[in-house]
């Protein structure tokens, strides 16, 4: 099912290319390390605080929130640290207007995720039992689901009830750091500090544990968490059952991303989005309105299935005097299956190649060179074990009858069954990668 090499970190699986691998170790590490650089000076400043105003006790309580989560972020700032390369360092492209976070997001995602607590869990259960519901009401194939932009992963462990296997993915180091804690039974000690908004100084700096209860936990082998990017899923084509953006859609332009996630979906496979378009981009032409948003799926042969609004609270914390509220658009669309067309194939039948064909070759060298893969780039997705499909296009020249093909085939000692071949041929006919002249 996976079209990838993993690669493990601090018990981080990480599905992203070889090639990249350098750019990500190194903007995550930027990205971590700036952070720790920030928290230190929010400590240095306030600890003078301390000594000098009459908030000392509200500096204090500050200054212990931000150690203890400063004390996190330095162990995931270490592991990475080992993967850094001096060139790749050096050629970031780095954001100079992005402002980073007081506190990592990850800490406010375990607070409502992992923590139990009251608040937290109406938002969650609403979200949840929303699409359950709905859910159980449509015939889908429930083999397995991958939810996209995960974070700390409580949403996506919650359908394990559903699905056989259920995936998790984000492109955040930290969040599936965190969440892979979590999935190895240890608890998450940290603090979600507030400079503002806050009723009385025992509100400032809570402290919290994260825990994945133990009960919980016997069904582990049933869920996945992995980093890789939406851009590039690591699964083979037509794979994956049901795909959840459930408050992700709007990080990422939908044009982006789309194809890549209609290869990954199986015929009458679903797409479940729940959430708002709060668009965290600045290109006004990509803020698609949900209309507009579910217009691209149904004019990619999508069926919507449901369309409406849910509200909830958003990341509720009781030790703050204000929170969200989401109006969250609620949005499932079904792939409908293609059925092939059985195209009229005779012996006289001539074909064109319509447009260029790409394909590559992967082998390892050891006392000699040995092949190990063939792979053909089609509309439909990548196409493995491919020689035998490249043998055969490279005899379709617009002269070469059906008939043709298959004596060229018989002399060059290929044993080709003709029912097998037209078969291949509807298939590439049906893609449009050929016509019949």
């Amino acid at each position: 099912m996976f079209a990838k090499e993993k690669n493990v970190l601090g018990d981080v699986t990480i599905y992203i290319d070889e090639n990249k691998l350098p750019t990500y170790y190194a903007e995550s590490y930027f990205l971590y390390k700036n952070h720790l650089n920030y928290l230190s000076q929010k400590i240095n400043k306030y600890k003078s605080y301390e000594n000098s105003s009459q908030r000392k006790d509200y500096f204090k309580e500050l200054n212990k929130a931000y150690i203890q989560n400063g004390s996190n972020t330095h162990k995931i700032v270490s592991v990475l640290e080992k993967k850094v390369t001096i060139s790749a360092y050096e050629n970031l492209k780095i954001n100079g207007t992005d402002n980073t976070q007081t506190t990592l997001k990850d800490y406010i995602y375990l607070r409502r995720d992992w923590t139990y607590l009251e608040e937290a869990e109406k938002q969650l259960k609403t979200t949840i039992e929303s699409i359950k519901e709905e859910l159980s009401k449509i015939k889908h194939k429930k083999n397995n689901s991958l939810f996209l932009g995960c974070g700390v992963g409580r949403i996506a462990f919650e359908f394990i009830d559903i699905y056989e296997k259920v995936y998790a993915t984000d492109k955040s180091f930290s969040m599936i750091w965190h969440l892979q804690k979590l999935l190895n039974a240890e608890t998450i000690n940290f603090f979600n500090p507030h400079e503002k908004n806050v009723h009385k100084l025992e509100n400032v700096a809570q402290a919290y544990q994260a825990k994945i209860p133990t009960e919980s936990l016997k069904l582990k082998n049933k869920f996945q968490a992995f980093v890789s990017d939406v851009l590039d899923l690591p699964f083979e084509s037509g794979t994956v059952d049901s795909i959840f953006s459930i408050y992700f859609t709007d990080v990422i332009a939908l044009k982006l991303w789309f194809k890549e996630i209609n290869d990954k979906l199986s015929g009458n496979g679903l797409f479940i989005h729940f959430g708002p378009l709060d668009y965290f981009f600045s290109d006004e032409r990509e803020m698609l309105t949900a209309e507009e948003f579910k217009k691209t799926f149904e004019n990619n042969g999508y069926k919507t299935l449901v369309d409406k609004i849910i509200e909830t609270p958003h990341l509720e914390d009781s030790n703050s005097i204000s929170y969200k509220v989401y109006r969250n658009w609620f949005f499932i669309a079904q792939k409908e299956k293609k059925t092939s067309i059985n195209h009229n194939i005779s012996d006289d039948t001539i074909f064109k190649i319509n447009r260029p064909i790409s394909y590559e070759r992967k082998g390892i060298i050891n006392k000699g060179v040995e092949e190990q893969e063939v792979n053909i780039g089609l509309p439909n997705g990548k196409f493995g074990g491919a020689q035998p499909v490249i043998q055969i296009l490279e005899l379709i020249d617009e002269k070469n009858t059906f008939s043709d093909l298959m004596s060229i085939l018989k002399d060059s000692g290929l044993i080709a069954d003709k029912g097998e071949i037209k078969g291949l041929l509807n298939n590439l006919l049906s893609q449009g990668v050929l016509t019949i002249l």
